[in-house]
């Protein structure tokens, strides 16, 4: 199996080229992606936060389920400017 040693970063330059204006300051592309960073960790501690005798696969599932549709109910809250 091939692995992306670097996905978060992968994904990272993904937004940024497509989300981020491309007049944006330094300054607002550094926020960005510490923004980003921590989006990406508060998910790999959510996936981490595995009991024992769980099965880790549907845990995962569970957590990833879970976070699609937050990110579904917040992409609709933005569209409608309550995000």
């Amino acid at each position: 199996m091939l692995r992306n040693k670097k996905p978060i970063e992968a994904e990272w330059r993904v937004y940024a080229e497509q989300g981020i204006p491309f007049d944006a300051s330094d300054e607002q592309r550094v926020e960005c992606r510490r923004a980003f960073y921590a989006g990406a960790t508060a998910l790999v501690r959510a996936l981490g936060k595995l009991g024992p005798g769980v099965d880790p696969i549907e845990a995962y599932l569970a957590v990833f389920e879970g976070a699609a549709d937050e990110l579904k109910r917040f992409i609709e809250d933005g569209k409608a400017g309550r995000a």
